[in-house]
């Protein structure tokens, strides 16, 4: 879910400053210089507003990566005298469990390991 909201924010962060960019090199009218009128004062807050909301998209993308990854640690290092893996993506999983909670692949435990239904052999 964090990654969905980042890669949102990413795209508005981006579009705003593009939007602002776009706007300051083909509008004439405006010199962009100071004093500035209002209408490029709210043309610069969208423009930092813009960044700011970008850097935080992007900043919550690479924080879900780096904590897909941890989890996947950790979940290896809580299973390690388990050789229970989901026959589908690979992930250790605990015993007893009846669906894989990466893949959703249905699972049957069967003298210790898993089985999927198909012949894996």
């Amino acid at each position: 879910m964090i990654t969905v909201i980042g890669y949102i924010l990413t795209t508005l962060g981006f579009g705003g400053l593009a939007y602002s960019l776009f706007t300051v090199n083909t509008n004439k009218r405006y010199s962009w210089t100071s004093p500035f009128s209002s209408f490029e004062k709210t043309i610069i807050a969208v423009a930092i507003i813009s960044f700011i909301i970008l850097l935080v998209g992007i900043i919550m993308v690479i924080f879900s990566f780096v904590k897909k990854k941890n989890e996947d640690k950790l979940n290896s290092l809580k299973n390690l005298g388990n050789n229970n893996k989901c026959p589908n993506c690979g992930l250790n999983v605990t015993a007893g469990i009846n669906e894989c909670p990466r893949c959703h692949q249905k699972l049957n435990n069967i003298d210790g390991g898993f089985y999927n239904g198909k012949n894996n052999y």
